[in-house]
């Protein structure tokens, strides 16, 4: 009982520093359905705290927590105030609202804005920490998070760090040669990911649109799989092919290495 009671006291103790630097840096009342009035960039922003709070571990999270209230920038009207992007932060906030109402396996389009704010987008995604949860749910094939950091990474290689978007899957489009071809004709680089029968997940990159027979820039990779015991990136000697075989699928290379959509 004695021993029961020093564990107690130090729970107490605990939670008692806990409420402590809560209420030194941010406000320990705080709630989700509360609505927050933000100023960003400009552009007065109004989302419910759970909205944006609702991927957790990330950055964004944290900062609307309500933990850090007290530290956060204010303006002369004393909303919260993010020297960001106005365009890209409302697309940021769309997608979180339009995220929170989709059920898990039909979750939305990623964050987009015109191109010019693209890149700006997907730095603030980054800084954010959400991107690659966001690219994770938008994948129907098993990968986790780790799998897009090792991916964002090999892309930010090739100097092709934009935003990602589901524009093809055998799941949901079905596994058709001719879908493949309608969907993937003209969107320029693109990465194609896929898993086999015996549970390998593989792929490949190319910087160029399929209907376009030599890319600048292409590689294969394996993720997971037999005798893989950590992500694996094959770089294809520049001018290569990768092309739509009529008669199979996307195609790397010349010496046939290609993923059947039959």
């Amino acid at each position: 009982e004695e021993a029961e009671s020093r564990v107690l006291k130090r729970i107490e103790s605990f939670d008692a520093k806990k409420k402590e630097t809560a209420d030194a840096n941010g406000r320990s009342d705080a709630t989700k359905d509360e609505l927050l009035e933000i100023n960003a960039g400009g552009n007065i922003i109004f989302a419910r705290r759970s909205v944006l709070t609702q991927i957790e571990g990330s950055r964004l999270g944290a900062i609307f927590s309500g933990r850090w209230d007290n530290r956060l920038q204010r303006d002369n009207k004393g909303r919260i105030f993010l020297d960001v992007n106005a365009t890209c932060f409302e697309a940021i906030v769309d997608y979180l609202n339009d995220r929170n109402i989709s059920p898990p396996d039909h979750p939305p389009d990623p964050p987009s804005v015109d191109v010019e704010n693209e890149e700006i987008l997907a730095r603030l995604l980054e800084i954010f920490g959400i991107h690659d949860i966001i690219m994770e749910s938008q994948s129907k094939v098993t990968i986790d998070r780790n799998d897009w950091m090792v991916i964002r990474n090999w892309l930010k290689q090739e100097k092709s760090n934009g935003i990602m978007k589901l524009v093809y899957s055998s799941t949901l489009n079905g596994c058709s040669l001719a879908t493949f071809q309608e969907k993937c004709r003209s969107i320029g680089p693109n990465i194609i990911i896929a898993k086999d029968a015996e549970g390998n997940i593989f792929g490949g990159y190319t910087s160029c649109s399929w209907w376009q027979t030599h890319a600048d820039k292409a590689f294969l990779f394996a993720l997971r799989g037999n005798y893989v015991v950590s992500p694996l990136k094959f770089d294809l000697k520049a001018g290569r092919q990768s092309h739509i075989n009529t008669s199979s699928g996307p195609s790397f290379g010349s010496t046939g290495q290609y993923v059947n959509t039959e």
